[in-house]
């Protein structure tokens, strides 16, 4: 990113190719007039709404926000420049300053960083014309060359430190562990010896039991309801151990009923056994039948079931 007088350039650079660009209308002079102020005001609002827009630039770039791309201001070393890569680290946009290396230039006496930030472009152009043709335009080799040098660095570095601690984590998990399998084993053996210890025990094996035998009654409703009922409206259903299951509903026709009794015929396989169309009358008012039917169901309905 380039700031200057009369406007902001935004390239974005690739593998040493400038793959996009863009400029923004806010100048060198409006960043500046921000002082780094802080709280709200013109010139704080300013500073946001720039931070904004460079957002809204990399979007337009193809930065979906998942990743951090790092943005180099181009810098003579002075306080505005860092006022505006602290603004732009305040919107979590990774940035830093890139300051000419005065050491690497044959420069007249005098010849300060902020003469070479001022004529950055035809510097910058000089050098194009004097590397070898390659086909594309590289601006930022060594840039990329120092950070490729710097993340080697850092990732070993990471690598002996990350050993180091996985080391030593691993030899206090040893120690912890062990430990705590003593004390647990005797708070095991002191808790074992404990009549009530044994009470509960017992009373959670019972209710094991209880669980195992309990009948899934939404199991059931779905069992009941399966097939193709039209027309036929379910008003009640009675269960209870060691007896039938008794339905109550009501159709439009006595062909839904029987189509109704067919299906649960056919649910034998889930449990649903002994189908019995016990009663069916006309209702005075609706005309719609009335009917009851029953049927067992798995060991539930047996008189001498468990539990």
């Amino acid at each position: 990113m380039s700031v200057g007088e009369e406007n902001t350039q935004v390239c974005l650079v690739d593998n040493g190719e400038v793959a996009h660009a863009a400029v923004l209308g806010t100048t060198m002079g409006d960043l500046a007039a921000s002082g780094g102020q802080d709280g709200p005001g013109p010139a704080n609002h300013l500073v946001e709404r720039f931070a904004q827009d460079m957002k809204t630039i990399l979007g337009s770039f193809g930065w979906n926000g998942s990743s951090r791309w790092p943005i180099l201001v181009l810098s003579d070393g002075g306080a505005a420049f860092d006022r505006i890569v602290a603004s732009l680290n305040a919107a979590d946009l990774p940035a830093r300053a890139s300051v000419p290396d005065v050491r690497r230039l044959k420069t007249p006496a005098g010849f300060t960083v902020r003469e070479l930030y001022e004529y950055r472009t035809p510097l910058g152009l000089s050098l194009l014309a004097l590397e070898k043709p390659s086909g594309v335009l590289n601006l930022f080799e060594r840039i990329a060359e120092q950070e490729e040098q710097q993340k080697t660095i850092s990732a070993w570095r990471n690598v002996l430190l990350a050993g180091a601690a996985a080391v030593l984590v691993l030899v206090i998990l040893i120690v912890t562990s062990y430990w705590t399998d003593v004390a647990a084993a005797q708070r095991w053996t002191e808790l074992a010896a404990k009549p009530e210890f044994e009470a509960q025990r017992q009373h959670q094996t019972m209710l094991k039991t209880v669980a195992r035998h309990r009948p899934d009654l939404l199991q059931l409703l779905a069992d009941v309801n399966a097939g193709s009922n039209d027309g036929v409206v379910l008003d009640t259903l009675h269960f209870k151990k060691g007896q039938v299951v008794t339905v109550t509903g009501q159709a439009a026709s006595m062909e839904q009923v029987w189509k109704f009794e067919a299906n649960l015929r056919g649910q034998k396989a889930k449990g649903i056994d002994t189908v019995v169309l016990a009663n069916q009358v006309v209702d005075a008012k609706t005309r719609r039948i009335k009917f009851t039917i029953t049927f067992t169901y798995k060991s539930f309905s047996k008189k001498d079931a468990v539990l």
